[in-house]
């Protein structure tokens, strides 16, 4: 996994709540898409 991908599991750990693909794409300022690849990068991962 990459910084980024790290990143996107740190703020959803700290919201502790639902969180968009959108809203997390505004904080660290990537696309939507960028989002949804990582994040399916993400659960391939921790399956």
């Amino acid at each position: 996994m990459n910084s980024r991908q790290y990143k996107i599991i740190e703020k959803l750990n700290e919201k502790g709540q639902w969180i968009t693909g959108k809203e997390l794409a505004l904080m660290l300022n990537v696309s939507d898409r960028t989002i949804r690849n990582d994040i399916e990068t993400i659960n391939k991962e921790y399956q």
